[in-house]
């Protein structure tokens, strides 16, 4: 059963500039959020718009995408990339970071479509939570211009921002309609 971090730490705020969030599960089953300040520094003040990320990540959570088996291949990743991690430093001092960042990104990467379905999830905890669910909007078409002047890579995983703005408006058009 998933629960929450027995830690003080069940949010963690990242001082890495880029714009990134991720949900993990530990060994014990612990779970808890990541969010890099870049995606804070990309989302400012929007109160509607960090909750909508944070209710994201939990969808990941709730929907069972880091399921057992996916936990034990992380397990597993986790013990090649110290070997590797030790072993690249020896060839090339500071290696072992790029390394690093790298499994974490693999870490991280979810389908895209348990990336709609997390959408969907976070905008409904959102609004039931009752924040403004444009903010899932504008989130994403923030994430839609960063993305277009910047090339954002790590999106690949994820469908457009372009799709997800769409998407998410249409379920919040179709949840403001009467008798839906």
């Amino acid at each position: 059963m998933l629960q929450l971090s027995q830690s003080d730490q069940p949010l963690t705020i990242v001082s890495d500039p880029n714009p990134n969030s991720f949900a993990s599960v530990d060994a014990k089953g612990a779970a808890s959020v990541r969010i890099n300040v870049g995606l804070i520094d990309l989302i400012g003040y929007d109160m509607d718009a960090i909750t909508f990320v944070l209710a994201h990540e939990i969808g990941h959570l709730r929907l069972g995408h880091l399921s057992d088996e996916r936990r034990e291949g992380v397990k597993r990743q986790d013990s090649a990339v110290d070997i590797l991690s030790a072993v690249a430093d020896i060839v090339v001092p500071f290696s072992s970071l790029v390394v690093l960042a790298g499994s974490e990104m693999l870490k991280a990467g979810y389908s895209r479509d348990q990336e709609r379905d997390a959408d969907r999830y976070g905008l409904e905890l959102m609004t039931q939570a009752g924040f403004d669910p444009q903010g899932a909007v504008r989130f994403q078409q923030r994430l839609q211009l960063l993305s277009e002047s910047h090339g954002l890579g790590i999106m690949s995983t994820h469908p457009t921002s372009n799709e997800r703005v769409e998407t998410m408006q249409r379920l919040i058009d179709l949840a403001d309609k009467p008798g839906s």
